[in-house]
């Protein structure tokens, strides 16, 4: 534009701000390099990623062998070797041989009987209307071993995909866990989305279960999330199972309608504010078919290639791409970025405005 100028490499360069040292000593990144006598920046990335003459504690094997270690990240069987790249560097196969699980690391450990997390707060939600709940690593352990049984009594196992076109509510954290613990392949889809691009991300990803919600609340109004899953499920077919999640109120007095009305195939279930469409033969409430499954069950020991999550890219550019995530892969990059990117402490906090359906959603439950 006229009358403007770029700025220089020597503007862009300048430092804007530069820490105390303090502050530096205090951050994760400082305890990693004195932990390996890593001086410098230039020698932290050289250390990590070059295998240097005259330095074993060196180059990629040496970093991400050490970081599952130094991270705490637990494996039911030891990996044969760091990584395979024989049939080229982006068919590289990471941690061969060994087995994992998302959930173990992230919820199970935590809430053993005799781990102190066991009773701490894991997740804490708060609502547009104000109320806040906060779930313990036992509850959502719980919680999530509840939702695995329920995937399972539906037919649901080891890479079989999981839709999750859900309000944000905490419940959405047990459903990710759930479907690590037998092995689904999570497919988050933003809440946000209309019929089409559900339907596009159901259509491509076929999965038989749908974990949906009445609705939500935006801006103070509720948004129905009901109708527009069941218009994409017509569109995109594979679903069998619906689980609806009561967000607006609307099972208040479903039973009783549904009581009224055996026999019929599709219906709509009336609340005391609204309808919503209703199909008996496929559609359960939460309370139902969650609420009521047994909540002990022993998470997979899974291989470290197994596919953990199907999250698209957002279509802008043309069709949407389905990007594969591992559970060796997100169980060891989240947690690095966290730890180091973001220098989370255990007592600290973290928040990140997202929805469940981006990568940043299973990216901070997993990562923190």
């Amino acid at each position: 534009m006229p009358g403007t100028t770029s700025p220089s490499l020597a503007d862009i360069d300048e430092i804007a701000h530069e820490p105390s040292r303090e502050f530096v000593e205090s951050t994760n990144v400082w305890q990693f390099m004195q932990e390996y006598g890593i001086d410098d920046y230039e020698e932290l990335i050289a250390r990590t990623t070059t295998d240097l003459e005259d330095e074993p504690d060196s180059g990629l094997e040496w970093f991400w062998d050490e970081i599952v270690d130094y991270l705490g990240i637990e494996f039911y069987e030891a990996y044969d070797e760091i990584r395979d790249d024989s049939q080229g560097p982006q068919f590289t196969d990471w941690y061969p041989g060994g087995e994992l699980n998302i959930a173990h690391n992230v919820v199970d450990r935590h809430a053993a009987v005799d781990e102190e997390r066991r009773n701490t707060v894991a997740t804490i939600w708060e609502g547009e209307h104000g109320d806040v709940r906060e779930i313990t690593y036992h509850e959502l352990h719980r919680q999530s071993n509840r939702v695995a049984n329920a995937l399972e009594e539906r037919g649901v196992g080891t890479g079989d995909t999981v839709g999750l076109y859900m309000p944000m509510v905490p419940e959405v954290v047990s459903i990710l866990y759930g479907c690590f613990k037998v092995g689904a392949i999570a497919v988050p889809i933003f809440s946000g989305f209309g019929v089409d691009a559900a339907a596009t991300r159901i259509a491509d990803a076929e999965p038989t279960v749908l974990f949906t919600g009445d609705g939500f609340y935006r801006r103070g109004d509720p948004v129905f999330l009901k109708s527009a899953a069941d218009e994409a499920i017509a569109a995109a077919g594979h679903v069998e199972h619906t689980i609806v999640f009561d967000r607006l109120g609307s099972s208040s007095g479903a039973r009783s309608a549904a009581e009224g009305r055996a026999g019929h195939g599709g219906s709509r279930e009336r609340t005391n504010e609204h309808e919503i469409p209703w199909t008996d033969d496929r559609d359960e409430w939460w309370a139902d078919a969650v609420g009521t499954a047994d909540d002990e069950y022993e998470t997979k020991s899974l291989t470290s290639d197994q596919e953990s999550m199907l999250l698209y890219s957002s279509g802008t550019t043309g069709k949407p791409k389905g990007i594969v995530h591992t559970h060796a892969g997100v169980q060891v990059q989240c947690p690095k970025e966290v730890h180091f990117g973001m220098d989370l402490k255990p007592s600290d906090r973290f928040f990140w405005v997202s929805d469940i359906g981006w990568m940043m959603g299973p990216w901070t439950l997993i990562g923190t």
